[in-house]
């Protein structure tokens, strides 16, 4: 399964090497994916490099007929985690997890364009239910949501998101989250994560689902851990979190369990 894996993170990056002399042409490709993948789907076999594949090419070829003047560029960025980019915001678009699971993406405003920033997301987990452990303490504080930053590595796939709670504060050791705001989860290092991650399985096996994870996987899965730690809000401290405080805090954990940490030149904060 792992060289399926590596063959489809392979052939992902070489269709976004392809340049297209028409983006007519893209738009009829994508089209034809779109059905071949449907058709895929409504087989219920359990054909992983098929459906990996034939998704690859799709987000591929959506990200090609999107248009990236709309947005903020940093001139480090990789064509390769441009158009990677530009699937997933589509996906996320497209996708109905944020109604059912509780989550809305938006992209930061770079401060000398203007331009929505395509390598910097926010992301507000919520409104939560009655029934998850911050429900009620986020009402005593007014609030309906957890706001997450997201900042994309230029080299993008290939390196982790780095993901910080920015505002409330959290109790010390609840919902994954380190005193200093990052998150404390594995498939955020360099070790858990992967070139792969990012491909939509639609196969029915249990594997995939628990492997081939994109951006909208990492904020569910966030969200899920945040209620399965016990999240609680500091009670004595309610000023946002710091980006240092975030960024020492993830090393130290890191280190800790022996995580490998992604090379910080490739993010934008690590290249200031």
């Amino acid at each position: 399964m792992s060289e399926i894996l590596d063959e489809a993170a392979n052939l992902y990056q070489e269709l976004i090497d392809i340049e297209d002399d028409s983006v007519n042409q893209s738009r009829e490709a994508a089209e034809a994916a779109q059905q071949e993948l449907e058709q895929e789907r409504q087989k219920r076999q359990p054909s992983t490099f098929i459906t990996m594949i034939l998704r690859l090419y799709l987000l591929t070829i959506t990200a090609r007929t999107a248009d990236p003047r709309q947005f903020y560029l940093p001139p480090q960025g990789t064509g390769a985690a441009t158009a990677r980019l530009l699937a997933d915001l589509e996906h996320v678009k497209e996708s109905d997890y944020g109604r059912k699971f509780g989550y809305f993406a938006e992209l930061c405003k770079d401060e000398n364009t203007g331009l929505p920033d395509l390598y910097h997301w926010h992301v507000k987990l919520g409104p939560f239910q009655k029934e998850d452990n911050l429900y009620g303490e986020l009402e005593q504080r007014g609030m309906d949501h957890v706001l997450l930053d997201l900042q994309f590595p230029f080299d993008y796939p290939n390196s982790p998101p780095f993901v910080r709670v920015i505002r409330p504060r959290f109790a010390f050791r609840t919902g994954h989250v380190t005193i200093g705001g990052s998150i404390c989860m594995e498939v955020l290092t360099q070790t858990g994560w992967s070139p792969a991650n990012g491909t939509h399985c639609y196969c029915s096996c249990s594997f995939c689902n628990n492997v081939l994870l994109d951006v909208e996987t990492v904020i569910v899965q966030i969200r899920s851990e945040m209620d399965a730690g016990g999240a609680k809000l500091a009670h004595d401290d309610h000023s946002d979190y710091p980006e240092s405080e975030a960024y020492a805090a993830y090393e130290r954990v890191a280190d800790f369990h022996n995580w490998k940490r992604p090379d910080w030149k490739s993010y934008r904060f690590g290249s200031r």
